[in-house]
């Protein structure tokens, strides 16, 4: 179980590698593009601002798996080992609970914008 998480997490980082390299090289051309041939491409604002939505979300999932995230511990650091356990399992709880929300929310977006469409790409906002 451990190796299929340690290759999945391997498979995110070189996705979301992947998403900044694109999102680096459609930004600067679109800035080439402005600058030097007073053009651009009206796609690449919109498809590098899904990619870093997408690049937050994959680079969050891959902080968690190596315990990389902002915290605090200055109270639970002072707490005996029974007392910290009971603190990471209720944190544990909000954090699950807080996932659900998002993910419940997300899903009732995506049913809202299913025949939206982005201006620029025409693509589904959903």
């Amino acid at each position: 179980m451990r190796t299929l998480l340690d290759q999945y997490c391997r498979l995110l980082k070189v996705v979301a590698v992947l998403l900044l390299g694109l999102m680096v090289m459609l930004v600067f051309g679109n800035v080439v593009l402005r600058y030097v041939f007073n053009s651009g491409i009206t796609v690449s604002e919109e498809l590098s601002r899904w990619l870093f939505v997408w690049l937050t979300f994959l680079g969050s999932v891959y902080a968690l798996r190596e315990h990389r995230h902002l915290g605090t511990d200055t109270v639970i650091s002072r707490l005996s080992p029974r007392p910290r356990q009971i603190c990471l399992i209720i944190a544990n709880g909000f954090m699950l609970w807080v996932c659900w929300l998002i993910f419940a929310g997300a899903l009732e977006q995506t049913r809202l914008n299913w025949n939206v469409t982005a201006p620029s790409s025409g693509f589904s906002v959903a």
